[in-house]
């Protein structure tokens, strides 16, 4: 009998290992998977959370740039603000405000004390979201934490504690 030409004999050789190499691979492909999996889930977190981080950069530059371009650099004084709406409060520097990472600024809080008395909650609530939502021309306060106990005596009326925060330049 004839045996097949080398060639022929070659050829079904070389078809021979290249189906044994793809299986091998599709194999170790498949039993990678997992892995390329977890893989690409944590490369998407990290993708989504370096957006979050560009967005909140640039938001704090565009507030940087906001301050910059104030004429006046530091607050109104809050009693002055509070004189202009008709209300009366002690107001207290707080002594340790938290640093500002931003070289020239610095945090400024103050404690807004409306009395220990019956006094309207309505007006002075007004008067708080009036003092943040102010258009000025210096930087504005901004309300951080506010207390109110309504009086057992007369209604609308009780103990109000709000704490401002705005930022000031100092050269």
């Amino acid at each position: 009998m004839n045996s097949p030409p080398l060639f022929g004999r070659l050829l079904w050789a070389a078809i021979g290992l290249t189906w044994m190499v793809a299986i091998v691979v599709s194999v170790r492909t498949f039993s990678d998977l997992g892995t390329y999996r977890s893989r690409m889930v944590r490369k998407a977190g990290e993708i989504t959370e370096l957006l979050r981080m560009q967005k909140e950069l640039r938001r704090y530059r565009e507030a940087r740039l906001f301050f910059e371009s104030l004429p006046v650099k530091r607050p109104e004084p809050v009693e002055r603000r509070l004189q202009k709406a008709g209300l009366e409060a002690k107001v207290c520097e707080v002594a340790n405000p938290p640093s500002c990472a931003v070289k020239g600024w610095r945090i400024r809080r103050q404690d807004v004390d409306f009395g220990e008395g019956d006094v309207p909650i309505a007006p002075v609530m007004a008067w708080l979201r009036e003092t943040e939502n102010a258009a000025t021309t210096s930087p504005p306060w901004r309300v951080i934490h506010v207390s109110v106990r309504a009086s057992p005596r007369t209604a609308g009326t009780g103990r109000v504690v709000a704490l401002l925060e705005a930022l000031e330049r100092y050269e």
